[in-house]
């Protein structure tokens, strides 16, 4: 009786049984792509910012900026440095723990015969 029942409003509401299946499809398919984008979205920004690189620099607090943006050079003015104990002290900022890890690294002029080459150098077991 009862699968009678179903079958006859089946066959007799063909068009609201096509309107129900067609709101229900689009529904299904508008959630699961949101869904998708919800879940993509975080490992895309996160693939994007890992191409800049690394976003935080810290200098010496008498080094001079200025020189470095507009790449200027003044021989007069001693290069400064940041001693190796201070290192760890870069996890004590308020963005401690958004930094992943940190490699400092040397730069000096050098000079190979009549060239003058810059020497970039760093010590990534420590």
């Amino acid at each position: 009786m009862f699968h009678r029942m179903l079958k006859g409003a089946l066959t007799r509401q063909k068009g609201k049984l096509l309107m129900i299946a067609f709101a229900m499809a689009l529904g299904v398919s508008l959630a699961t792509a949101m869904l998708n984008v919800m879940m993509d979205v975080g490992d895309k920004v996160n693939q994007e910012l890992r191409t800049y690189g690394a976003n935080l620099t810290v200098v010496p607090r008498g080094a001079s900026l200025i020189n470095e943006l507009y790449e200027t050079e003044q021989a007069t003015s001693p290069q400064k440095y940041l001693a190796e104990a201070d290192l760890p002290k870069m996890k004590m900022i308020f963005w401690a723990f958004n930094i992943v890890d940190f490699a400092p690294f040397l730069e000096m002029k050098a000079s190979v015969g009549e060239n003058s080459i810059t020497l970039v150098g760093t010590w990534f077991d420590r």
